[in-house]
């Protein structure tokens, strides 16, 4: 194998000591940075377990309350971390806000003996309400109206399919 070096600073830059690497050191590099990608992207059974404390959520939200309940953020462009939460959002009108988030504490809260083990729940009064909760050790924001954040995840996914699957992977290997 031959023993190529690649400068790693453009030649027009006088004065600056070079940092060569050996071509071995650089993939062995690029190897181990894989296996940490390969260790922190997200695997089948954390996407389903998140797909099942969305649909928790969604059901109880919609079946009681009847507002729609939308994941935004990390998880539906599969760019979150092993420990990432879930951010959701329920749409309601405005004047609903305080008591869906009311309404959402107190629900979850009768349902701490299912099967998804619902703990930590609190509400946070701000200027965007959240319901912050811990579903099966997974943190959960359950924010209410917050169009921008659908948006945001609405515009990335246009951008993501237009320019095609393998820059969408590329990008979220680079976000992760």
């Amino acid at each position: 194998m031959e023993n190529r070096q690649e400068n790693l600073f453009p030649p027009s830059l006088p004065n600056q000591q070079l940092l060569f690497f050996d071509e071995e050191l650089w993939l062995m590099a690029e190897e181990r940075a894989q296996e940490i990608l390969c260790t922190i992207q997200p695997n089948l059974i954390s996407e389903v377990t998140r797909k099942k404390i969305i649909e928790y959520v969604w059901r109880l939200i919609r079946g009681y309350y009847g507002a729609e309940v939308l994941p935004f953020g990390s998880v539906p462009l599969k760019t979150y971390l092993p420990d990432g939460d879930i951010d959701l959002t329920a749409l309601s009108h405005e004047k609903d806000e305080e008591d869906l988030a009311n309404m959402v504490c107190s629900m979850l809260q009768s349902k701490g003996n299912s099967e998804f083990q619902v703990t930590d729940i609190q509400h946070i009064r701000a200027k965007v309400q959240v319901v912050k909760c811990t579903v099966k050790n997974i943190v959960v924001d359950i924010s209410f109206n917050q169009m921008a954040g659908l948006c945001a995840m609405h515009f990335l996914e246009q951008e993501l399919s237009f320019v095609g699957k393998k820059v969408h992977k590329c990008f979220r290997n680079n976000y992760v």
